[in-house]
């Protein structure tokens, strides 16, 4: 079939009668390039639409300016190409996330090339998106405190980019400072993350963190991504102001057993100098001895020189 027959639609995509789709993106080999805004978010005309709850399974959600949450409610749906600024996020709604998949499904939620930011944030701003059984490809989250929460079960995350989360003093727990993160894996089974670029900014946590508040950890892949403390010590920038740490793998929560089958490779990580607590890396001892007898911690490295970051083993 000839080029000529094909439309360019606004969403960046060609498309012909009788064929899916080709999206540009979707030949990128997630962590061969670093994510940032020309091979993430939205592109294209959008129509405007306030909350938006899914009616149907294997519903396919698209060029929507979503003003409010995306609340995903069926097995299978495709949201793409899609503008959510989560509307104004308040203590009434537990857990606020401008994207929440909490229910389980028989089959994912894939969401493609999306825009995902608190644009009013609060501190009640909690997460970008939020949930379970999905895969996150080429987005652009920021303006909430963590990028993404991942929980229970079957969660990816391709080549996304993750930054300026909103930093409050006084939190919206126990009236604490926020503790950000641009991913966290709060337990469960099945995660993988790979060719991302998580970038974390002032008196962030970690920019990926790791335990097992809801359920047990296991079978967790963290391949090709970029880790980044954006928080640089200079004159009035103090060092204590910046992230803690890249990748934090913490083995407490609901169980303090080791995390089960978890593999670090082949990551970059911002200089040491700019990471709070003097590690790329802090991973709890019992995860970090099956992870090294198991032979899968290695190629992880410092982005501006390439040589082997600092991976701690931390007792615990």
């Amino acid at each position: 079939m000839s080029l000529e027959q094909w439309v360019l639609s606004a969403s960046g995509s060609w498309d012909v009668d009788g064929a899916p789709p080709v999206f540009p993106r979707d030949t990128l080999i997630y962590g061969t390039y670093k994510p940032g805004p020309t091979t993430t978010g939205y592109r294209g005309t959008l129509t405007y639409v306030g909350d938006f709850t899914t009616t149907s399974h294997d519903q396919i959600v698209e060029n929507l300016y979503i003003s409010g949450r995306l609340l995903i409610k069926h097995h299978g749906v495709t949201v793409r190409n899609c503008y959510i600024s989560g509307g104004t996020a308040s203590a009434a709604i537990e857990n606020y996330a401008s994207i929440t998949a909490y229910s389980a499904q028989a089959y994912d939620t894939n969401i493609y090339d999306c825009t995902i930011r608190g644009d009013v944030a609060t501190k009640y701003s909690a997460v970008g998106v939020q949930g379970r059984d999905m895969n996150i490809y080429r987005c652009n989250i920021s303006g909430s405190i963590d990028g993404i929460g991942a929980q229970y079960a079957n969660v990816g995350v391709y080549g996304c980019w993750v930054h300026d989360l909103a930093w409050y003093v006084d939190g919206w727990f126990g009236g604490t400072p926020t503790h950000n993160d641009s991913l966290q894996v709060h337990g469960g089974d099945n995660f993988t993350v790979i060719g991302n670029l998580f970038e974390n900014g002032y008196r962030g946590t970690s920019a990926m963190l790791i335990t097992q508040d809801v359920a047990a950890t296991s079978n967790v892949i963290i391949d090709s991504n970029w880790f980044r403390s954006t928080w640089v010590e200079t004159p009035g920038n103090l060092r204590a102001d910046a992230t803690a740490t890249g990748l934090n793998i913490s083995q407490t929560g609901l169980t303090t057993a080791a995390i089960v089958n978890v593999q670090v490779t082949n990551n970059k990580f911002s200089a040491l100098e700019t990471w709070r607590v003097n590690h790329a890396s802090l991973i709890d001892s019992g995860t970090y001895d099956l992870m090294v007898a198991a032979g899968k911690l290695y190629g992880n490295v410092y982005e501006n020189t390439s040589t082997p970051a600092k991976i701690t083993r931390n007792q615990v």
